[in-house]
């Protein structure tokens, strides 16, 4: 897959969303191993709560702002002397996040960044409102595999929010890349691991980055058998979970997830996807059953207790993911 390029300018942000958490994680690094490049390691939530921030002001705001890009190896109070070193008066939200993430990428000694978030997909218009030079990477994986990964780490109960979010975040992505084809593009996962060096040059064009082979060479991070390592020994990008839910996935799991999946997004993404086995279709419906109970009561779970917590965020999440097609 070829990508063609426009300049980005000097200062242009890279966001990178997809459905998978560790190959984000992956990806950030990836990306923050090259020399122009700072890769902000937390999970990004800023475009998710900027229509809560807008109401706030002053030291308020900077504290709100600093509070969403603050953690992992970064403290809250240096976040907060970028955000004040960099804005001038009554700044809006936007201007507070960007005099922090410029700031904080300089003083490491780098020109642009990194912000990872997979509910980003679902914010890439809000993303390129604010960031019009900005470019924006869905790292997609195939379902199935990422089934075979929850089976493995023992949460086949979150199949059916897994799947359900697969299918609203890749087909938005196909609909975003239609919209914004020099700003966004869709990467599989797939070929990023089995040809990293071809795929990864093509990455450094998309983003107007000089190409640095030795950016590939990161460790292998949260495999399912070790869930949440954040290190590893082993350096370089791994190829050997791909497809491999032929090992992992029962016959009658595959053919359920594979229907569950949206089939159009499922035959343009992965035309090579290994053949799932036929089974008989009383035991695939009783399975596909199963998954649609666990994952619907998992869902509304979660979406009563943050609508209870953050309404309005909450709110605005249910527009975005379940409402718009936009």
């Amino acid at each position: 897959m070829m990508m063609q390029s426009t300049m980005t300018g000097e200062n242009a942000p890279i966001f990178i969303s997809g459905r998978q958490y560790s190959g984000n994680t992956m990806f950030s690094r990836v990306l923050g191993r090259h020399d122009d490049l700072y890769a902000f390691s937390g999970e990004g939530a800023f475009f998710e709560r900027l229509p809560v921030m807008k109401t706030a002001t002053g030291d308020a705001l900077v504290e709100t702002v600093a509070q969403q890009i603050a953690g992992g190896s970064l403290q809250i109070d240096d976040v907060r002397e970028h955000i004040q070193r960099g804005v001038g008066k009554a700044p809006s939200p936007v201007d507070c996040y960007r005099a922090a993430k410029r700031g904080i990428a300089r003083h490491h000694g780098r020109d642009r960044w990194v912000q990872k978030a997979t509910s980003y997909v679902f914010y890439a218009s809000r993303v390129f409102e604010h960031f019009p030079e900005a470019r924006f990477l869905f790292l997609a994986r195939n379902p199935l595999d990422l089934a075979a990964s929850w089976k493995r780490r023992g949460h086949q109960d979150w199949w059916g929010r897994m799947l359900w979010g697969w299918n609203r975040g890749v087909r938005r992505a196909r609909r975003i890349q239609e919209r914004y084809p020099e700003r966004f593009r869709i990467l599989r996962y797939e070929d990023l691991v089995t040809a990293p060096t071809e795929v990864f040059r093509e990455i450094c064009s998309f983003c107007d980055l000089a190409y640095q082979e030795d950016c590939v060479r990161v460790p292998h991070v949260n495999r399912s058998e070790t869930p949440y390592n954040q290190d590893s020994e082993t350096r370089g990008i791994q190829s050997d979970r791909v497809f491999y839910f032929t090992d992992v996935l029962t016959p009658i799991e595959s053919a359920a997830v594979k229907q569950l999946a949206d089939a159009e997004s499922l035959h343009r993404l992965y035309p090579d996807l290994p053949a799932v086995p036929e089974v008989p279709s009383h035991r695939s419906i009783t399975e596909v059953a199963k998954i649609i109970a666990g994952g619907g009561i998992r869902l509304l779970r979660k979406q009563a207790t943050e609508l209870i917590a953050e309404p309005r965020r909450t709110w605005d999440r249910i527009k975005r993911r379940v409402l718009s097609n936009k």
